[in-house]
């Protein structure tokens, strides 16, 4: 036997199955029907990667509803840009895909058509006419053995019975004619065989073998071209990856944070506290105490503006009583007993129906009739170097009637 590249004896389908033609007509259609399922699984693979590659993309430009700034929006935005590149990837492994295995594979499924299917016909027409030839040279071998066992009966029978001499002539005629029509059939017979055995079924046995050759060949270029596009979504997906990798290894807390400072601060300082502020009856609402005013009037105003010198004295016109009568006490100040009056003397007795409040230096000195803004009391130090606050003539007259009320009724 002929050897192979590899010192192994050579085994072929003439040799080895020239007798299972059927088997190899079998193996054939299997080998188409096996192509077409590899090209049916390609085409599934290639809508996978390209839906997989669809989504991706659809992923990628989906707007975000949160803007994040510094390192880690850098960081974000190179993910989604380097997911959209390998989405790109699988998008053009799904059409080589198509076009150079899918098509490939049903390309030579197509071209080997016709010659799979003339191999196929001709080798089963071959046994077809092999299976015809034995069953008709069979029959014929049997009537021509009738024939011949009539001639040796009649024979036999010649012996004892001569007038049986005109039968035999006529058995002798028929049995060589059943001899001729039986070499015949043996003749055909014997022309099959030899296209079966010999020439026609080893030539379609060599070539079917070759067709399957070629397919497996062709599929295995095929498979390794697939091989080589796949390789490629590696180093794509791979400086994806690195690209990725690089910008998550950027990413610093401490300067986005400062990012974030610097770029959302006003400038602005803390306003003052609030502090709580007691109700004074006097003017019906809640006022800051003295010392917090003091403490927090904005030192611009002594520098800005000069305290005026010795301003007039604000009067506020006689308040009458309709419960008093002219012998009320007439006062001069807010306090009473020792309290000195308007005019330096001491307290003498009833006087006047009305009285007189003493606004600017002579207040803030501490001296007769002094009366500070409505909202704050004369310092502890009697002598005051800020400028005093003059209260206007309304509110000068809340504080006096307020304070004449409160005089009147100690005095009842």
């Amino acid at each position: 036997k002929a050897k192979g590249h590899k010192g192994k004896a050579k085994m072929s389908f003439d040799t080895e199955l020239w007798d299972g033609f059927d088997l190899v007509a079998q193996r054939i259609s299997d080998g188409k029907a096996f192509n077409q399922e590899v090209q049916a699984w390609f085409r599934k693979r290639s809508e996978i990667e390209r839906d997989y590659a669809k989504k991706l993309n659809e992923l990628c430009q989906s707007k975000p509803k949160i803007t994040e700034i510094g390192t880690l929006g850098s960081c974000w935005n190179t993910i989604k840009t380097e997911t959209d590149n390998i989405s790109k990837a699988h998008q053009a492994l799904s059409e080589t895909l198509i076009t150079n295995v899918e098509a490939q594979i049903k390309t030579w499924v197509t071209s080997s058509g016709p010659q799979r299917k003339a191999l196929k016909q001709n080798g089963n027409k071959l046994s077809k006419a092999l299976i015809a030839a034995r069953k008709e040279a069979a029959t014929r071998k049997a009537r021509y053995e009738e024939g011949r066992k009539r001639q040796d009966a009649l024979e036999i029978e010649m012996a004892t019975n001569p007038k049986v001499v005109k039968k035999l002539d006529t058995e002798k005629k028929g049995a060589q004619k059943l001899d001729g029509e039986y070499k015949e059939k043996i003749k055909v017979l014997t022309d099959l065989e030899n296209k079966f055995y010999d020439t026609e079924m080893p030539a379609i046995l060599r070539d079917m073998e070759q067709l399957d050759r070629e397919r497996i060949d062709k599929l295995a270029v095929i498979l390794q071209g697939y091989l080589t596009l796949q390789s490629t979504i590696w180093p794509a997906e791979k400086a994806s990856y690195e690209s990725m990798e690089s910008a998550i290894k950027s990413i610093d807390a401490t300067s986005d944070l400062k990012k974030f400072t610097s770029t959302t601060k006003t400038g602005n300082t803390p306003p003052p506290r609030i502090e709580y502020e007691p109700y004074d009856p006097s003017v019906g609402s809640c006022i800051k105490n003295p010392s917090s005013i003091s403490s927090s009037a904005p030192p611009s105003l002594s520098s800005s503006r000069p305290p005026p010198s010795n301003p007039p004295p604000i009067s506020s016109p006689s308040i009458s009583s309709p419960s008093m009568s002219t012998s009320s006490p007439s006062f001069s100040s807010f306090g009473r007993g020792s309290t000195a009056n308007s005019m330096g003397g001491q307290r003498s007795g009833p006087t006047t129906t009305a009285r007189t409040i003493a606004v600017g230096p002579a207040a803030a000195g501490g001296g007769a009739g002094a009366l500070g803004p409505p909202n704050r009391l004369p310092p502890p130090n009697p002598v005051r170097r800020d400028p005093p606050v003059v209260p206007t003539a309304n509110a000068a007259k809340k504080i006096m009637v307020a304070k004449y009320t409160r005089d009147g009724e100690d005095e009842g």
